[in-house]
């Protein structure tokens, strides 16, 4: 029965890349992509170009691109995503990258903005915290095609929302997104080119099966002068040697984040949330350091 749901599952992502395949696109011509690199303060490592060159060929190709980008964090995804916008750029269309988060949104697009703007592609965040006028301003240069890259979270993907020329969607953190919301947003043109970032390591087979209806990008190889990520289980037995760990790093200067799988103790299954524990360690295990509680059901301001 396993080996039978197994199967006609792989069968169902064969039919989705097949029908994916029999679609054509007009093909992007090609770029001379020198302006770009020459813009960038740093040489890109070579996977980084690898990842660009494969998203490229797919773009000219003549159908539409379906790309999955993983690497760790830090390994340069969002480079890679604006070299691609910059290519869709120069072919006349428009870009959209939609991250899960506004923190993240804001993140991409200062990272972005200063980029593509130095090399005359315009750019504009979008995001629902935004006041009614400034965003009513955004929609209407991204439907004359004024703005060419629109950075922003499902706010993008809301109705009232229309591109002139919408020909490269990205979607960061693909796991935080529901096939519906990455659907919608390749709604908003007739057949988009599709990337998706994650730095999610999922070995390769299993990216095959999970994303098996996209093509496989992966960035192996960290920028010079980055060191690896170090992951550590440590047991609750082990908590105070943990925070013993946290001062130690605030003492040398750094910060440090605590990630909790949920927001408030209404979660169902119990998990530890970031308002109770968030106030615990301000009160109880750090009371003389600065700590802050971060969370998406907090108003913006």
């Amino acid at each position: 029965l396993a080996f039978e749901e197994l199967f006609f599952f792989a069968i169902g992502l064969k039919l989705l890349r097949f029908r994916r395949e029999t679609v054509s696109v007009e093909p992007f011509r090609p770029v001379d992509m020198a302006p770009f690199y020459d813009a960038l303060p740093f040489i890109l490592t070579g996977a980084q170009r690898r990842c660009v060159d494969e998203a490229i060929a797919d773009m000219t190709a003549g159908k539409p691109m379906n790309r999955l980008c993983q690497g760790d964090v830090g390994s340069g995804k969002t480079m890679v995503a604006a070299a691609c916008i910059y290519f869709a750029a120069q072919n006349g269309y428009q870009s959209a990258l939609m991250a899960p988060t506004e923190l993240l949104a804001q993140q991409h697009y200062h990272s972005l903005a200063p980029l593509l703007e130095k090399l005359g592609v315009r750019c504009a965040l979008l995001t629902g915290s935004l006041s009614a006028k400034t965003k009513k301003s955004i929609r209407a240069q991204l439907e004359t095609g004024e703005i060419a890259v629109a950075v922003g979270t499902q706010a993008l993907i809301s109705r009232d929302v229309t591109f002139s020329s919408l020909g490269l969607v990205v979607a960061d953190e693909q796991h935080r997104f529901g096939v519906a919301q990455r659907a919608a947003l390749s709604a908003k043109a007739e057949k988009p080119h599709v990337l998706v970032m994650s730095a999610t390591p999922i070995p390769r087979t299993l990216a095959l099966m999970i994303y098996g209806d996209l093509d496989l990008s992966v960035i192996d190889q960290l920028p010079p002068g980055r060191t690896p990520v170090a992951t550590y289980l440590i047991r609750e037995d082990k908590r105070a040697r943990l925070y013993a760990f946290v001062r130690k790093q605030v003492a040398q200067g750094r910060q440090v984040y605590i990630v909790c799988p949920a927001v408030d103790q209404e979660d169902p299954e119990g998990l530890k949330a970031a308002e109770q524990y968030g106030r615990q360690l301000q009160e109880e295990v750090f009371p003389d350091l600065r700590v802050g509680i971060v969370h998406g059901k907090q108003k913006a301001r």
